[in-house]
């Protein structure tokens, strides 16, 4: 056995308290929590401890006496379920995620038990659009990570969403696109609810309610992909050979705030918009660009490459990144304009806010502006070079390892400036798309997401502790 006496002498380090005949780590096999190591500055420590010795002998040779002096005081652990390497009997210890490190010993007693989750959601019956469909996708990607097993009643985690009830039994519930109303709220007290942007997370937690914020993913990557965007160098302006592809997606209120926008860019473009049957028909969508634009519209079959060329499309979330690689850069907008759409909207989601916000309108454009990230996210996925503006959603994701992931637009009428730049800036749009796709492998993932739902799990549930080194 390890004891602290036989590795170092406990009176070199009275602030320690070290009992001599304590049992120490033997540091040949180690579980580190990155984490906690690093929090509490153990590496720091260990040097300063060996800076120590080498002016004054504290320890004999070897490198066992700095850790078990800088992991003193109930900083490491035996692993629970692990044997102490002779076949003796297991020693199950639980609540070790405080340590910065851990012992796993040589033999494994017994297996953890296996998690148990009820209803995962189920993608094709969930709403095709939006954060509906990513709910089913991050609860999915969750039982994939925990390699949870699925069953239908007695489950140690549940996920619901909307109006569905709640599954009785469950220690721990998540809840997707939940609403605020007094009544909704009783019935999923005692549940987590998912929140896709920061504006809805701080409003359910003023109310009350518990609530985890995620980031709207779609589970498509582009190394999935046949190809992924390739940054053209071509520079658009005064005498391009070729007409730049400006993309929106999304829903039919923020098509009028690229309309408002795109009519100033002096640059001729074709412009490809994806909207949902939802929330416009694509008549009305040409009707209002035929308005925005005017003459500059090119006319039908016109092959001209001084007019704007327009193109929609149906929204249909298998094919969105196809519909998208080819485009020469995003736009991805999140302000609300002041137009019918945003009453009409109002009308439909007012219910979702509490009956004491007397301004419902305001409440949505206030939402909305939050929300669009996803959208962002998309473009960044597959390293096309998106222009946001500077709402808090797209904000938080707007900077990557001190290089910038999109463009920000401050202002709402430099729009078209801005655009107009990035258009005559091969080598910005290159470095944007490299950016983002190197953002999007390390953060844009619906197993990053899942990553959230477990570590708020095992905050509640103790006999996930097994899964958290999936963390």
């Amino acid at each position: 056995n390890c004891v602290v006496g036989h590795i170092v002498p406990p009176q070199n380090f009275p602030e320690k308290h070290l009992d001599a005949k304590g049992v120490c780590l033997a540091a040949s096999v180690m579980l580190v929590n990155v984490t906690t190591w690093l929090s509490q500055n153990t590496t720091g420590e260990i040097e300063r401890l060996l800076e120590a010795n080498a002016k004054k002998k504290l320890w004999n040779l070897g490198s066992m006496p700095p850790l078990v002096v800088a992991l003193a005081g109930g900083k490491w652990a035996k692993l629970s379920g692990i044997a102490d390497g002779k076949g003796s009997s297991c020693e199950k210890r639980g609540g070790f995620d405080w340590a910065a490190l851990v012992h796993p010993f040589k033999a494994i007693c017994e297996p953890p038990p296996t998690p148990t989750v009820c209803t995962p959601l189920k993608q094709h019956v969930m709403s095709s659009l939006g954060s509906n469909r990513i709910g089913a996708m991050q609860s999915n990607a969750f039982v994939k990570l925990t390699g949870a097993k699925v069953v239908n009643t007695g489950c140690d985690v549940a996920f619901g969403a909307g109006p569905t009830k709640p599954v009785k039994g469950a220690p721990v519930k998540f809840l997707f696109k939940g609403n605020n109303q007094e009544s909704y709220r009783e019935a999923w007290k005692d549940t987590i609810t998912v929140a896709d942007n920061g504006f809805v997370d701080d409003y359910f937690r003023a109310k009350g309610q518990p609530s985890i914020r995620l980031q709207l993913v779609e589970d498509v990557r582009p190394e999935e992909m046949k190809q992924a965007h390739v940054p053209r160098p071509d520079f658009f302006g005064a005498n391009q050979t070729r007409k730049p592809l400006l993309c929106y997606h999304g829903n039919h209120m923020h098509v009028h705030s690229v309309l408002s926008f795109v009519k100033h860019i002096p640059t001729p473009f074709d412009l490809r918009l994806i909207v949902p049957d939802g929330y416009g028909s694509p008549a009305s969508v040409i009707k209002a660009a035929d308005a925005s634009l005017g003459s500059r519209k090119c006319g039908a079959g016109s092959q001209s490459e001084t007019c704007v060329g327009l193109e929609i499309k149906a929204y249909s979330a298998p094919k969105i990144y196809e519909k998208l690689v080819h485009c020469d850069v995003g736009l991805s907008p999140s302000e609300v304009y002041p137009v019918h759409d945003v009453a009409t909207l109002s009308a439909k989601t007012a219910g979702l806010f509490q009956k004491d916000d007397t301004q419902p309108e305001d409440m949505v454009k206030r939402c909305k502006r939050t929300a669009n990230a996803g959208r962002a996210f998309i473009f960044m996925q597959l390293g096309v070079p998106v222009v946001v503006d500077a709402c808090p959603e797209p904000l938080l994701f707007a900077n990557y390892n001190g290089q910038p992931t999109s463009v920000v637009v401050y202002r709402p009428h430099v729009w078209a400036d801005t655009v107009q730049r990035l258009l005559a800036n091969p080598g910005a749009r290159a470095r944007l798309s490299a950016t983002e796709k190197t953002f999007a492998r390390d953060f844009l993932t619906t197993r990053v997401q899942a990553r959230k739902l477990l570590a708020r799990t095992a905050d509640v549930l103790r006999r996930w502790e097994p899964a958290l080194s999936l963390i």
